[in-house]
């Protein structure tokens, strides 16, 4: 039965087999009075008329404690002869069809609406979808030679692509969400399963489905996500996927990410007819790769065979305008040195420093080096990427001219888009999103993203927007708060090098 306090479908042992007694003559009175007020608490998910609590005699004792009582409570529908549930008549259907009634059921829970909803208002604000199409519970037919249909409960047509939303607040309709899939698919329509609450500590069995599926990614919509959408002018969902780490073990109990992500952010994989925020399956193999070279270094270690770079580690000595006096000591292994280090510099404007830091980095090893031109190039970047990011940090331009959060987005999108990726990672994670778009009257912030999205639709992607992933050990010691966005640049650069 389906009960509306929870909007989640359950099987009558799991709401009468954990109660006593008392608890169950409690449960059969409160029950009849929401439904005589026109609450009802049970209602059948066929047909979704209220139902009650009825006792007999039976094989499931209603007193745990008498040994002697054989009486057992059961759900009912109501004793009107003109009411035809397919439950009551045993009719001639289909298990496909019973999954199928009971999924169009629960379209009608209060849970359900509220998610349509949401779906709705935030998609009518986008200023990409072609006019008229977007629909709440209307037929989407398929594309000739197949004739068959479904009813999605949002469909919207933008940048020329049809995506089709459901809000899966069900739990046992594996059948119902394989036909979709395959369905969407055959027709070139990109399906967003949409979830009303994040993942808990353990997923329902048919949240599994839906998620692991699709690049284990889960979208939810909500309360805040409504809230964010009127405020940037579109559809935000809540992105979330497992640390990939957490997977290694082969368990499905992960800890999570999360984001507040745009459609422009969204990947849309036609091939496996996946959409998603963040490529977790890129993330894993680099989580593997990690763990693998983990265990050999370890390995070696045991073996005394441990091999580490000459000055690896230990205390770099450096004298530059953000850090006066002969000798100023920097640890590179100490975090908090190294961020005090580069916001001075930043702040002083200071190149310089910037330099002799790259080199210092490098000559533990930490980054590979260049030819003499190349390593000119990477320097000019390195600064321009630590400037923009302490500037999305503190929520101010540093170590620029630059007037504006929007003049800094535009400077790495011209001159430095090797790093757009990352820039955009640090905007989400340190909430800057309104400040970039303050001063944006052309909207050239979404131009940009959407250019940038296009260019990592293909197999290969175009010279030009390449993520130049070689100093992230340096941005990881600086930002530690972009750690999981690094990953997951640095999983999507390993994937497209195969």
């Amino acid at each position: 039965m389906l009960d509306t306090r929870s909007d989640i479908l359950l099987a009558s042992q799991e709401i009468l087999g954990a109660l006593d007694a008392v608890e169950l003559h409690q449960l059969r009175l409160s029950a009849e009075e929401s439904k005589i007020g026109g609450r009802a608490r049970f209602r059948c998910p066929l047909c979704l008329q209220p139902l009650g609590l009825r006792g007999g005699q039976g094989s499931v004792r209603l007193d745990a404690q008498d040994r002697s009582s054989n009486v057992a409570l059961h759900f009912t529908h109501p004793r009107d002869p003109e009411h035809h549930c397919p439950y009551k008549t045993n009719g001639d259907f289909t298990p496909e069809q019973y999954e199928a009634m009971k999924y169009n059921g629960l379209k009608e829970t209060r849970a359900h609406r509220m998610v349509k909803a949401r779906l709705w208002d935030g998609l009518r604000r986008e200023p990409l979808i072609d006019p008229g199409s977007l629909r709440v519970e209307r037929r989407y037919r398929g594309k000739l030679p197949d004739t068959d249909w479904r009813r999605p409960d949002v469909q919207v047509c933008w940048r020329g692509m049809d995506l089709v939303f459901e809000a899966q607040l069900a739990t046992t309709f594996v059948t119902v969400i394989a036909q979709r899939r395959a369905f969407y698919r055959r027709n070139d329509a990109h399906l967003i399963w949409v979830f009303a609450t994040p993942p808990g500590r353990g997923l329902r069995f048919t949240t599994k489905d839906v998620v692991f599926n699709n690049n284990c990614n889960l979208f939810v919509v909500s309360e805040r996500t409504a809230a964010l959408s009127i405020e940037r002018g579109g559809l935000v969902l809540e992105a979330w996927w497992p640390v990939a780490e957490d997977r290694l073990d082969g368990g499905d109990q992960f800890r999570w990410n999360s984001a507040m992500v745009t459609l422009d952010e969204l990947s849309f994989d036609e091939s496996a007819g996946t959409v998603y925020y963040a490529d977790h399956e890129a993330e894993l193999e680099v989580a593997r790769a990690r763990r693998d070279e983990a265990r050999r270094a370890e390995q070696l270690r045991r073996l005394g065979d441990a091999r580490v770079l000459p000055g690896s580690s230990g205390t770099l000595f450096l004298e530059s305008d953000s850090h006066p006096g002969h000798g100023a000591a920097l640890d590179l292994d100490r975090a908090d040195g190294v961020r005090r280090h580069v916001h001075a510099a930043a702040a002083a404007r200071d190149s310089a420093a910037f330099d002799r830091l790259l080199l210092a980095f490098q000559a533990r090893g930490r980054i590979s080096r260049l030819s003499p031109a190349d390593e000119e190039e990477r320097a000019r970047h390195f600064e321009a990427a630590i400037c923009a990011l302490i500037s999305l940090e503190v929520g101010a331009p540093a170590g620029t001219h630059l007037e504006n959060l929007r003049a800094v987005e535009n400077w790495i999108w011209n001159s430095h888009r090797g790093y757009y990726s990352l820039f955009l990672n640090a905007v989400s994670v340190w909430r800057r999103e309104q400040q970039v778009r303050a001063h944006d009257p052309r909207s050239t912030l979404s131009a940009h993203v959407h250019a940038f999205r296009s260019s990592r639709q293909g197999a290969v992607t175009a010279r030009a927007f390449r993520q130049d992933t070689s100093l992230h050990s340096v941005f990881r010691i600086v930002f530690p708060e972009l750690d999981a966005a690094m990953d997951r640049i640095e999983a999507v650069a390993a994937k497209r090098s195969r």
